[in-house]
């Protein structure tokens, strides 16, 4: 019994250790399994942190204006932010680190270096979105420069929401190379997406005046487009507008379909001339900076228009060529739209002042004078300020007739890009007026100045009798200048050839416009004509080619404010207070006018803030403001997400893309996109139930014959 007892002892503790060792195979196995399940990664920290060689690591944040869109308590710049600040705290000592903004790319925000991590990470929980458009190419590019060179381990991480617009079109091509770039340098590249769609969302898309031209005092219409990004339909959508400090009624907009824009037109007059900005705003939404826009406005006491006649007759003006063209213009005037016309013979050209001319017009004028300067070299001062005044967003318009020399227009006037097509003599019998061509109906472009030519009006076209007329060759003409574009022709004669009876092109800014005949009634009868369409048409004519107002005074964020300043009065002040004023102190801008120079430029480059800018210019006997506006990038408020197929064209070998919207414990785990651990932790579970099922039939009392026994 004593050998049977300790038998039973003995087999009870190697009974005891084999169950305890199938009970841990079989324990690890369902660990493994749910460890698998989890999904593990390889970290590889946004900021490389842990025992390793040094590394330089270049971020780029993405601060566009998109990035203010909320989410949860803060925003996706805020989650940026927080991102940043944390991974600059835990930093290596020995790493370096720099840092770029899309805001500026150009620069860093933080310079490559071993930085003090204490203050740097203030520093960026210092930093907020802006109201800029862009710029991830050129960071990514100023960040690959900073790596140039550097023998440490080198990565460089993106920041940002990653929109459909910036992995498509242009944008996205730019990207795209500067990735390739960077992967091809051997620098690992990790994308960090904070971004998501937005179901609503409406965009202030465009804010204008109807027409080109604010004048005081003058009914127009204000007209603003509303996009709606977002996936449903927006209904009665609130519209407030205000001009200076007074409030208008509020518009509503009925319904905007999802991916759709609506223009809304809002009536308004001016009050007073000077300096003017009108303000648009949209509810507040998701993403409040793209839910306004300001318009910046000269408003002008009247558009002013100087009609040079070359048969100019003081004693009777119902002989002068202008007599028809300065009729119509008072009537405009009369009829609401604020014209000042002033007729000078055309000797009076040779010393004009045209600062603060609209639109200029020579009516039948034979050629500007020429004269020699102090070299004995030829030159045209007249030509010459007229090239200035067309570039600068003036108008020109020209009538031809019997004291045209065609020489100087097929010459100087062509050569210098104030002339569209070279021109041929003129045809026709002005005297016996026996035969004469009408106008080509279906020829009339679709402009609302030629609007009486269209449609069922068309037939006004026939009605009017051209005796006599220049023929114009449409063939091209080498040697303009660069900023002239092609001409374009807008209304036809109906003489069997179709022969340019009204053209114009472009020269800089402004727009140059020809008429093949007569501006009064020498060689023509328009403006005797019974259709009466000479009036509308010539007082669209000078809406249409006089000076745009207020159009250089409003732009997107980031353009340069750009401002001319006259050599007298002078000018010994110049200071802008920007939207962020009292914030940011006034910036005082240099005025710098080079010694004889007609004029000067007031230059602003880094108007990085949408809202107003107030220019004020002190002198003696000046004091005078200018109002300059910025507006979020419309394209800041498409939230729209890329597809995996256009998000896979642009992530190639070497780039690791994070989605960094999901569940915080997966964000942490696939923080950089490290290597899988799951299908060997499946394969180590399976080997350790099938070590578990060997051992078991191993450690069983009885073998199968036994239990079949």
């Amino acid at each position: 019994m004593e050998f049977l007892l300790a038998s039973r002892q003995r087999n009870r503790r190697r009974l005891r250790l084999e169950e305890w060792l199938l009970l841990a195979l079989r324990t690890l196995a369902v660990l493994l399994i749910g460890l698998a399940v989890a999904g593990p990664r390889s970290a590889r920290a946004v900021l490389p942190v842990g025992p390793r060689p040094p590394a330089d690591t270049v971020v780029v944040v993405d601060d566009s204006a998109s990035m203010g869109l909320k989410r949860g308590a803060g925003t996706v710049f805020g989650a940026v932010r927080d991102e940043l600040a944390g991974r600059v705290a835990e930093l290596p000592p020995a790493d370096r680190l720099a840092i770029y903004r899309t805001s500026d790319a150009g620069e860093p925000w933080h310079a490559l270096a071993r930085p003090d991590r204490e203050a740097l990470a203030r520093r960026v929980e210092a930093l907020t979105a802006s109201d800029t458009h862009g710029g991830l190419a050129e960071a990514l590019a100023a960040g690959r420069a900073a790596l140039f060179g550097s023998t440490n381990l080198r990565r460089l991480v993106v920041l940002s929401d990653f929109r459909r617009v910036d992995w498509t079109g242009p944008a996205g091509q730019a990207l795209r190379a500067q990735l390739t770039a960077l992967t091809g340098d051997g620098v690992e590249v990790t994308l960090l997406d904070f971004g998501r769609a937005e179901s609503a969302n409406l965009t202030l898309e465009s804010l204008r005046l109807v027409g080109p031209h604010a004048v005081a005092q003058t009914e127009t219409q204000l007209a603003v487009t509303i996009r709606n990004a977002g996936s449903a339909e927006a209904r009665d959508v609130p519209l407030h507008v205000r001009v200076g400090e007074v409030e208008l009624p509020v518009a509503v907009v009925e319904a905007i379909g999802p991916g759709t824009s609506q223009t809304v037109e809002v009536p308004l007059v001016l009050p007073r001339t000077g300096p003017e900005a009108i303000r648009a705003a949209l509810p507040a939404d998701a993403l409040e900076a793209d839910n306004a826009a300001t318009l910046a406005l000269e408003v002008r006491e009247a558009l002013t228009v100087l009609i040079f006649d070359g048969h100019y007759d003081p004693a009777d003006v119902r002989h002068s060529e202008s007599y028809f063209l300065r009729a119509a213009l008072e009537a405009a005037r009369q009829g609401g739209l604020n014209v000042r016309a002033e007729v000078r013979p055309a000797e009076a050209l040779a010393g004009a002042d045209l600062t603060g001319v609209d639109l200029v017009v020579l009516a039948n004028v034979p050629d500007l004078p020429a004269e020699l300067d102090g070299p004995g070299q030829l030159r045209r001062p007249a030509l010459e300020a007229l090239v200035r005044h067309v570039r600068a967003g003036g108008g020109l318009a020209v009538f031809t007739g019997d004291r045209v020399n065609l020489e100087f227009y097929n010459g100087p006037m062509l050569e210098a890009g104030l002339a569209p097509l070279p021109m041929a003599p003129a045809v026709g019998d002005a005297t016996g007026r026996e035969r004469a061509v009408s106008l080509q109906p279906d020829s009339a472009a679709d402009l609302e100045m030629l609007r009486a030519f269209r449609g069922e009006t068309q037939a006004f076209a026939r009605m009017v009798r051209f005796y006599r007329y220049h023929r114009a060759s449409e063939r091209s003409v080498a040697g303009r200048p660069a900023d002239a574009t092609a001409p374009r022709v807008l209304l036809r004669f109906a003489d069997g050839e179709g022969s340019p009876a009204m053209v114009e092109s472009r020269l800089g800014d402004g727009g140059v416009l020809y008429v093949y005949s007569t501006a009064g009634d020498r060689w023509n009868d328009w403006g005797k004509s019974i259709n009466f369409t000479y009036l509308p048409v010539m007082v669209d004519l000078v809406s249409y080619l006089a000076r745009p107002g207020g159009r250089e005074h409003t732009a997107a964020v980031g353009s340069a404010i750009v401002h001319p300043v006259p050599a007298s009065p002078a000018v010994t002040e110049a200071t802008l207070k920007t939207p962020a004023y009292p914030a940011q102190d006034l910036v005082s801008l240099p005025v710098q006018l080079a010694e004889g120079a007609p004029a000067g430029l007031l230059r602003y480059d880094r108007p990085r803030q949408a809202g107003l800018y107030e220019l004020t210019l002190r002198g003696p006997g000046l004091d005078a403001t200018a109002l300059y506006a910025r507006n979020v990038e419309p394209a800041e408020g498409d939230l729209a997400k890329p597809s995996p197929a256009e998000r896979a064209a642009l992530t190639g070998e070497g780039v690791t893309y994070v989605d960094r919207t999901g569940p915080e414990a997966a964000q942490a785990d696939a923080l950089a996109g490290g290597r899988a651990f799951a299908p060997w932790l499946f394969a180590l579970a399976l080997a350790m139930l099938a070590c578990e099922g060997v051992l078991a039939q191993r450690f069983g009392h009885y073998g199968p014959g036994e239990l079949r026994r």
